[in-house]
């Protein structure tokens, strides 16, 4: 064992990562030599915490290879050359990150700082004393000096997960060698499953941009004024501790508690997601709140027409207009999750910000745990289609399917398009039975595993175990409370529930109390600080649109030397930092072509020209004067 590289490799550590260093020091110390006096203590192998299962072994080349159980992690004949071979894969790629999964011996690492010096490098592996092999083996110094490298060691698949987000996931380039991940296979496929499943939210949320982003324009432009008239959630912030929340969504199992509707409520703070609204009402039931934050006209049919005067509707500016029509007890909103309603709360008051996880029913469980509850029940969240059904009966979409129905295609054949559409596969409910499901919903299964991971403080409990098991969401015949009532509480999830004892005049109080609350926020004064973020939003515009415009002439410019290209570059970067910098770039960017678009447009731009400055030129003026398009659509359309 190489000792002084070692010392070399430890002391370079601590140098660059003091703090992380501070708190790993115990793993890398041998338990009779402080770490602190490396530099002057010899440490014998026997000292070392390294695993039993690995095995240093010299490759051809006189470098240093080992093998786990007898799995080389790097080739015996020329681990370097074999290191190159990993990283050039990376070569002409656009990415923002190099990302290792495992350490191995450091030899990729090492070669990715070389190759590219300017990149993020971020190294993940769980085990420490796998990275204390690879101090034993190679330099490692040059990593340590790269001037962007993060090293996730003991970290959790969520935490990693965050962090390579803020990389820019969709941007990271992937290095991975199998034998590096042998040591914890089960931790490297939870979080490659983890990245896939946000590389496809990510995917969905551009699609749905790219469908959506027009409708959420016009019914921004068409609701400012609300953002003015009503108040928002933050009333309601953490004022509902020690009361639970039930969360009631439409899926099929639904039916089973709707007898029970009545009861629940006076017990737990009734929050209901759009769809199932109408079959609560049935019932003879009005929840506590409904949650409505989708802007598709669909989702506005979902309460069109009903009637709710005990019902607090929490939606968001982007809401279809006819939303804010709707009879109920008051309208509050939450943060907007799109630009123009982020932009007006810089200026205004922040309503209060919600998650949102695809479903409505995430973001409702999201106003529970806002609210301060710090116990959640769901009903209906059923995530698949138990019996073969869809929804529960009255909800909007089953009504849709019979009042859409004729000979050619009865409601019969639209259920079963649900049924069988979008990648659908089977999966296993609380009581242990298989259901269908599709790869949409187990997406949003999963965001109610992230959140309930992100917030351990707060338990969710389902009362519905016809519905898709989710981690993070508990049966409650699972519950010990459960358990100790009786043999009948123990067997049915609902039992527990309606055990407990009526808090509904806490429930009324709180409400009563945060109305109140959000009654002091003067509407005169939302009125001023609107017209002040409107005025502040035309003027953002107005500098934009003439940067734009400056660019587009720019561009025009008919380059006759490479010296004058570069000027017009410069000039170019010059407009590009304006209009990045302003506050209104957001706006423009939800009216502007997806990827995908401008891929095309540089295609066409390049077979049109031969000459490489007309064609970039040419190409960055389209760029631009989509940007004076999207800035055109605003001004004519803000009140």
């Amino acid at each position: 064992m190489n000792e002084e590289l070692y010392k070399k490799n430890i002391n370079a550590f601590r140098a660059r990562f003091p703090e992380l260093f501070a708190i790993l020091e115990p793993g890398f110390s041998p338990v009779s030599t402080p770490l602190a006096n490396a530099r002057d203590a010899p440490v014998s192998r026997q000292q070392l915490p390294l695993p039993q299962e690995i095995t240093f072994q010299q490759a051809k080349n006189g470098s240093w290879t080992a093998l786990y159980d007898g799995t080389l992690l790097h080739s015996s004949y020329n681990p370097e050359r074999e290191a190159e071979k990993l990283i050039s894969a990376a070569t002409g790629k656009e990415f923002s990150a190099g990302v290792f999964m495992g350490a191995g011996l450091g030899y990729g690492p090492i070669c990715f700082t070389n190759k590219f010096p300017q990149k993020t490098l971020i190294i993940i592996e769980p085990d420490l004393k796998r990275l204390i092999c690879a101090f034993y083996a190679t330099d490692c110094t040059p990593v340590f000096k790269h001037p962007s490298c993060v090293i996730l060691t003991g970290a959790t698949q969520p935490q990693i997960i965050a962090i390579l987000e803020k990389a820019g996931l969709e941007d990271c380039f992937f290095f991975q060698t199998p034998s590096h991940e042998i040591h914890a296979p089960n931790f490297f496929s939870a979080l490659k499953q983890l990245i896939d499943r946000n590389k496809q939210k990510h995917k969905i949320n551009n699609r749905t941009l790219k469908a959506f982003s027009r409708l959420w324009f016009r019914n921004m432009c068409r609701n400012i004024d609300q953002m003015a008239e009503l108040t928002g959630i933050t009333s309601f912030e953490n004022r509902a501790e020690g009361l639970p929340a039930c969360i009631i969504a439409a899926g099929p199992s639904l039916e089973n508690i709707l007898p029970h509707l009545e009861q629940l409520k006076k017990r737990c703070i009734l929050i209901c997601v759009d769809t199932a609204l109408r079959a609560c009402l049935r019932t003879g039931v009005q929840p506590h709140f409904v949650v409505l934050t989708d802007p598709q006209y669909w989702n506005a049919r979902h309460i069109e027409g009903l009637s709710a005067p005990n019902t607090i509707l929490i939606t968001e500016t982007a809401a279809y207009p006819t939303v804010f029509r709707f009879d109920c007890k008051s309208i509050h909103l939450c943060s907007s999750f799109f630009p123009l309603g982020q932009y007006i709360e810089k200026y205004t008051f922040s309503n209060g910000k919600l998650g949102t996880g695809g479903s409505v029913a995430s973001t409702a469980w999201d106003f529970a745990r806002f609210c301060g509850c710090k116990t959640i029940y769901v009903a209906g969240l059923d995530l698949g289609f138990p019996g073969g059904k869809t929804h529960t009966k009255g909800s909007t979409f089953e009504e849709k399917a019979y009042i859409d129905a004729n000979r050619f295609k009865n409601a019969e054949t639209f259920i079963s398009g649900a049924l069988f559409g979008a990648n659908s596969g089977t999966a296993k409910s609380y009581n242990g039975k298989i259901i269908k499901t599709d790869n949409r919903m187990s997406l949003y299964a999963w965001w109610f595993e992230s959140r309930c991971a992100e917030y351990p403080a707060v338990h969710t409990y389902t009362l519905t175990p016809e519905s898709l098991a989710i981690p993070g969401i508990r049966y409650t015949r699972d519950s010990d409370k459960a358990a100790i009532i009786n043999e009948t509480v123990a067997t049915d999830p609902i039992a527990a529930v309606l055990s407990e004892p009526s808090r509904e005049k806490e429930i009324q109080a709180f409400i009563e109390n945060c109305e109140k609350e959000s009654l002091k926020n003067n509407k005169e004064e939302r009125r001023m600080k609107l017209d002040k973020a409107l005025r502040s939003l035309r003027n953002d515009l107005a500098d934009m649109k003439h940067c734009a415009e400056k660019a587009v002439f720019l561009c025009r410019t008919h380059c006759q030397s490479e010296n004058e290209y570069k000027r017009i570059l410069k000039s170019l970067s010059d407009c590009d930092a304006s209009i990045i910098k302003s506050e209104a770039s957001e706006l423009a960017s939800l009216l502007f072509p997806g990827k995908e678009e401008l891929d095309a447009l540089k295609n066409n731009t390049k077979q049109v020209n031969s000459n490489p400055y007309s064609e970039n030129l040419q190409y960055s003026s389209l760029v631009y004067s989509h940007i004076l398009e999207a800035i055109s659509q605003w001004e004519k359309h803000l009140p």
